[in-house]
């Protein structure tokens, strides 16, 4: 396993890409309406023996990453939770605080089947009382999730698009007419509380000449990126306003190659490419104390929103609503709002097939505007503000 670097992995060997597990998925389509009838017929009386819950989140920095906030807002005990997820995904996972893991690789197809096949043997010893599958919309994870419930003898909860089911030992829910933060409390509802955690939070001094850009996003859905033409105006604006501004471009290591380039279109400005270079835990502490991030729909957006970072979201399509956040003091979304926004609701969503791929909702924010928001965030600067930590003893 190499470094991972702001959530994301740079990994020796052949890389499962997301585009890749997405065409995988469509051919469990089948599977997955068959499963779904024999579990339908399933009536053996269940009896959970722990209280302890199974999440599958495998694809997502950023959903794991509301999901973890959204545990420590409503005070769930993470130790009675097993986290199934991709094994790029550890780093976010401890750093805020789930002490239980169960991770898969996707360096190799291999890999990926060994992995999978490990985790019944796995859950047959912990007995969980229910399976929670937040991979909503995928026919192979709701295969597998199914199929792990059934051989573990516990319950399970999934979310779909055109499938329902309701019996006593398994419930897949509408996803389409749901929002993530919705889809995420539903499971929530299933876990175990401990009245004992808190937030942890520390007083951090902002550096006032600090921002930090995130021109990225995953190969997930590249439709998220805001064109880095118009980020390239967006830096040459604030730096007339005051040309002791320093910006600072993170990035996976993946990604330094395209951030470079738009680096390089501003010759001459304080602009530094970090992309590849800091670990999540010195995210972590590069967002807390910067004055402004600015940043489409990505990881390190939910990351800055749960410590209380002063943002600007660049939302396009995806939207705020759709992962439960409202405007406030530290957080600014920008959205033209159009009719067909959003386009992505779940992975089984197709992106902008109304604009015919031109991404008008991202396109036609325009640079003097995101300026505008962007100064607005800035003159709120304080001496000394608090800043939500993932973990208590961050170092």
């Amino acid at each position: 396993m190499g470094r991972s670097y702001c959530g994301y992995v740079s990994v020796h060997g052949m890389k499962i890409s997301a585009q890749r597990l997405l065409k995988i998925d469509r051919l469990f389509r089948l599977p997955y309406r068959l499963i779904l009838l024999l579990a339908s017929k399933r009536n053996d009386k269940i009896s959970p023996t722990t209280d302890h819950v199974v999440v599958i989140k495998l694809m997502g920095m950023g959903s794991l990453i509301r999901f973890a906030s959204l545990c420590q807002q409503h005070q769930v005990d993470k130790d009675s939770i097993t986290i199934v997820t991709f094994s790029h995904q550890q780093e976010i996972c401890k750093l805020f605080g789930f002490p239980h893991l169960y991770l898969i690789q996707s360096t190799s197809v291999w890999k990926f089947v060994r992995d999978c096949l490990g985790l019944f043997g796995e859950l047959r010893g912990k007995k969980p009382a229910v399976i929670v599958d937040f991979e909503r919309c995928s026919f192979a994870v709701g295969t597998f999730s199914i199929m792990l419930a059934w051989w573990s003898r516990c319950s399970s909860l999934s979310f779909a698009t055109k499938s329902s089911l309701k019996n006593e030992n398994i419930s897949v829910d509408p996803a389409n007419e749901t929002s993530l933060e919705q889809i995420f409390l539903y499971g929530i509802d299933r876990m175990k509380r401990n009245i004992r955690q808190s937030l942890a939070t520390r007083s951090i001094t902002p550096l006032p000449k600090k921002i930090l850009i995130n021109i990225n996003a995953s190969d997930y859905l590249l439709a998220r990126r805001y064109p880095s033409d118009l980020y390239a105006n967006v830096i040459r604006q604030l730096h007339t306003t005051d040309k002791n501004h320093q910006f600072y471009l993170t990035g996976s290591a993946d990604e330094f190659d395209y951030v470079d380039k738009l680096k390089k279109n501003l010759l001459g400005l304080p602009v530094y490419n970090q992309a590849g270079l800091w670990s999540l835990s010195q995210l972590v502490n590069e967002l807390s104390n910067c004055n402004l991030f600015i940043t489409g729909d990505s990881g390190p957006l939910h990351l800055a929103i749960h410590m209380g970072v002063p943002t600007l979201a660049l939302w396009g399509p995806t939207q705020a609503s759709h992962f439960g956040y409202q405007q406030s003091k530290n957080l600014v979304s920008l959205s033209r709002k159009l009719s067909c926004s959003p386009c992505f609701i779940h992975p089984g969503s197709t992106p902008a097939v109304f604009c015919k791929g031109r991404i008008d909702c991202l396109t036609n924010l325009t640079p003097s505007l995101i300026v505008e928001e962007s100064i607005r965030l800035l003159s709120q600067s304080v001496q000394e503000r608090n800043v939500n930590f993932p973990m208590k003893n961050n170092p």
